[in-house]
């Protein structure tokens, strides 16, 4: 099980099973999706593709020739005049591409805008979390059937987007060359400074979206779920007494929601940790 971290004004997720899916830059990690392009390719491959792709290249373009000017000239010394001329010319070319870096480097960002991130984590008693994303332990927490196939709706083996995955941390940003670049790379490696949210993270679409609601300077994006993925649902230690009472109200709807157990979270006398104990259980849990 996985779980999400919600602030008291997302009870509406409960409610209507719709959930956001946020872009990457309203996230609180300025280097979301923000891996640093070095070079299109690393200088030596691009030196070695080009040396391959010549030959080739020069023989059609040798067989265009008119049959007379062939006749004063082969192919072979054809060959090596072209391939002087482009040791020639290397330093030049290579600059020319290096000149695409930053266009692949905003196409990255590009991308990052159109598709929206669902964050969960592996810790539902993290004091950390549960003060920045429960708003000082004030909100509720989601506990989620993460093997559900809501979380794996890949449309082909290649796919980076429908699929639960889990998130790298690393002490360096990765630094590498666009074609060394992998998607795990761009969507799911972060600094080490973040791993105490054990993150896991779903990708969409953001033109699939189900609603849309207009807000500055982020739109929202909604996504219904299945209301059978919410297996628990964790209260705040500092929920009011009204909100408690309605998320209780909520899940015993018996025709949304029908075994879903609300844990209380209670401060631990002696550590720095929290305790849960149950507050409602569905009769059906003792069938």
């Amino acid at each position: 099980m996985l779980y999400k971290y919600l602030s008291p004004d997302r009870v509406d997720i409960l409610e209507n099973c719709h959930i956001r899916f946020t872009q990457a830059a309203a996230f609180n990690d300025l280097f979301e999706i923000k891996p640093h392009i070095t070079s299109i390719v690393p200088e030596d491959e691009a030196q070695r593709q080009l040396r391959e792709m010549l030959p080739e290249s020069l023989k059609q373009e040798y067989l265009k020739m008119p049959p007379q000017a062939r006749a004063s000239l082969s192919y072979g010394r054809f060959l090596h005049l072209a391939q002087d001329r482009l040791e020639q010319i290397m330093p030049q070319a290579l600059t020319v591409l290096d000149g695409i870096r930053p266009m692949v480097q905003e196409g990255i960002s590009g991308f990052a805008e159109k598709i929206g991130i669902l964050s969960l984590t592996e810790n539902p008693d993290n004091l950390l979390m549960w003060a920045h994303y429960a708003l000082n332990h004030e909100g509720f927490a989601l506990g989620i059937d993460n093997l559900h196939p809501y979380f794996d709706c890949r449309k082909g083996s290649k796919d980076e987007l429908r699929h639960l995955r889990k998130v790298k941390y690393v002490e360096q940003r990765p630094n590498l060359p666009m074609i060394e670049l992998t998607g795990e790379d761009i969507l799911l490696t972060k600094s080490s400074l973040w791993s105490y949210e054990n993150e896991w993270r779903i990708l969409r679409a953001l033109q699939e979206a189900d609603k849309v609601i207009e807000a500055s300077p982020h739109p929202i994006h909604l996504f219904s779920f299945p209301p059978e993925i919410v297996r628990t649902i964790i209260l705040g230690n500092r929920i009011s007494a009204g909100l408690k009472d309605k998320i209780i109200q909520i899940v015993s709807d018996k025709e949304k929601y029908s075994s879903i157990e609300v844990l209380q979270a209670t401060q631990d006398e002696q550590e720095y940790k929290l305790n849960f104990k149950t507050v409602y259980l569905p009769v059906a849990r003792y069938l």
